[in-house]
């Protein structure tokens, strides 16, 4: 319930305050007069003097050049022509504002006047401030106690107490969300968990358990305390034992008693759904989803979003014989949403910027790429699934211009051009196989023609890229994948048959943060043709999967 109270200032009549004021307007005007009189004088004065002065200085300027005893001074102005200034002074008249006291508050109540904070209640449950003049809705809130406001007129340089009314609420539970949560405890991070909120109406404690659909306890959540900001319980769908629960209905039940010695109970159900989609945060390294070097074929729900960003060392043939190649480290950022279409696509889209630190050659090899990909499944029966994938990218590994630099084709590289692919995907508990058929074109055909960079011409060429993933559940520590992918090129359409070596390889070790949205990754990238043709990359990936 809300407290609105309504009063009105009156302020003193009119003729009141012209009687007051009117003496006032007459000493004032009198010395104005006065002031005027004796400026005017003064003026004229220093007037007459400055002429005086002039005519002085006028007499002894021929003088002025030779005397060079130090008896006396003179000041010449380049300005002939004398002429007068006027000085503007303006006074800006104050806002007018108004003292006021709040009395009868809850200790600590935040007490606003049209939005801008005025102070917080003392322990006697009062606050005083100045404030603006006019019309005015001054309120006050305090977790535990009823809202109360006012709507008043406030006068200028006057002062207005006001008297409030915040009496305590009665302690009560109550759910935060309006749909029971669905999960399934085989994914990692959260979508592995359910989060449970409820409310309460004043300070208190709390005490929660999962019970089953026949009423028995099955999982202490544990107990605490209730403060102002709503509280969230987490589950993994697992019992007191550790053991993992099966597809059924649950009940979150929540006992709280509040500092006024009340009670309340409130029941939040939680279904577990075994079979769902699993759901794995990305590096979104390649502008996919999926390891960095082979997509997936699990298109993320509209409810899921995820952001990453990442980079590594790069190190080659070129760089460890002590070639005049500057250190490189790749970084990018990226995000994944799902849901578009109604729910049966996928957007990743990531920027990558990769930087020749201490580079001495004329033409920078710096540069910014970026690749994205949509996707859209085909068929989903839990076991397995495929979809179809169409990528491209815009901007290359390096600058083009700076030929004879190692193109180190894949992993780190990115070609401008467009792609199609096949992605399938075989799900057996909680690993996972996936591979993908892809044809890429660009203008660009890494390793062609003896590794020369400016190459002319519309090349076409395929990928064959393959992975598998594993999940390690680490109970109170949170969730552990682990990802190793690889991929192989063809000769470019048209110009040969077979596959062009070496093959790139790459893993990922990542770490779902128990009860967090983050996912913290390990990567690596590398490939081997020859001891004179061969790169590795290692760093750091954050993900923010929700």
């Amino acid at each position: 319930m809300r407290y609105t109270q309504f009063m009105r200032i009156r302020s003193f009549p009119r003729p009141t305050v012209a009687a007051i004021l009117l003496p006032f307007a007459f000493v004032l005007a009198s010395c104005a007069t006065g002031s005027g009189s004796a400026y005017s004088s003064s003026v004229a004065g220093d007037e007459s003097a400055a002429a005086r002065a002039a005519a002085a200085n006028q007499d002894s300027g021929d003088d002025e050049d030779d005397d060079d005893s130090g008896g006396g001074w003179s000041w010449d102005s380049d300005d002939d022509d004398s002429s007068s200034s006027t000085v503007f002074v303006v006074i800006q008249a104050p806002k007018p504002s108004c003292e006021i006291l709040v009395a009868g508050l809850a200790p600590g109540a935040r007490v606003f006047v049209n939005g801008a904070w005025l102070g917080d209640a003392d322990s006697s449950g009062r606050v005083s401030g100045r404030t603006d003049a006019g019309l005015a809705r001054v309120e006050a809130e305090l977790f535990g106690y009823e809202d109360w406001e006012t709507y008043l007129d406030l006068p200028s340089w006057g002062s207005v107490s006001l008297q409030a009314s915040m009496p305590a609420r009665p302690f009560g539970l109550s759910p935060r969300g309006s749909s029971a949560p669905r999960f399934d405890p085989a994914q990692p991070g959260l979508g592995g968990t359910a989060r449970l909120g409820f409310q309460a109406t004043t300070r208190g404690t709390w005490r929660a358990e999962i019970v089953d659909a026949q009423g028995a306890s099955i999982r202490d959540l544990g107990s605490g305390s209730i403060e102002e900001w709503p509280v969230t319980l987490s589950w993994d769908g697992r019992d007191d034992a550790g053991r993992e629960l099966g597809e059924g209905r649950y009940v979150a039940l929540v006992e709280g008693e509040g500092v006024d010695g009340r009670r309340a109970r409130l029941e939040l159900p939680v279904r577990i759904e075994p079979g769902r989609i699993p759901i794995r945060a990305s590096t979104l390294h390649g502008g996919f989803g999926g390891a960095m070097l082979a997509p997936d074929a699990t298109v993320s729900p509209g409810e899921r979003f995820q952001t990453a960003a990442g980079l590594y060392a790069f190190l080659d043939s070129d760089l460890a014989s002590g070639a005049d190649f500057a250190t490189r480290v790749p970084a990018w950022a990226g995000f994944r949403a799902g849901g578009l279409f109604g729910g049966v696509a996928e957007l990743a889209l990531s920027v990558m910027g990769v930087p020749y630190f201490g580079s001495t050659a004329s033409v920078s090899p710096s540069s910014v790429s970026v690749a994205g990909s949509f996707k859209t499944g085909l068929v989903d029966t839990g076991a397995f699934a495929a979809a179809l994938l169409v990528s491209g990218a815009w901007g290359s590994f390096t600058d083009p211009d700076a030929a004879g630099w190692p193109a180190a084709w894949d992993g780190p590289a990115r070609f401008p051009g467009f792609g199609a692919s096949f992605v399938a995907e075989a799900r057996a508990g909680r690993n996972r196989l996936f591979a993908s058929v892809e044809g890429h074109a660009s203008t660009f055909y890494p390793g062609y023609d003896d590794w020369a960079w400016d190459v002319p011409g519309f090349f076409a060429w395929a990928y064959l890229r393959a992975g598998a993933e594993a999940l390690v559940p680490l109970g109170d520590a949170g969730d552990l994948t682990l990802a190793a992918s690889a991929v192989a090129r063809t000769e470019p359409l048209g110009g040969g048959t077979g596959f062009r070596d070496p093959l790139s390889v790459a893993a990922e070790l990542a770490w779902y943060v128990p009860d967090q949205a983050v996912v913290v990754s390990l990567i690596g990238a590398g490939e081997w043709r020859g001891f004179n043709s061969w790169y590795f990359a290692g760093g750091l990936a954050a993900a923010f999967a929700w």
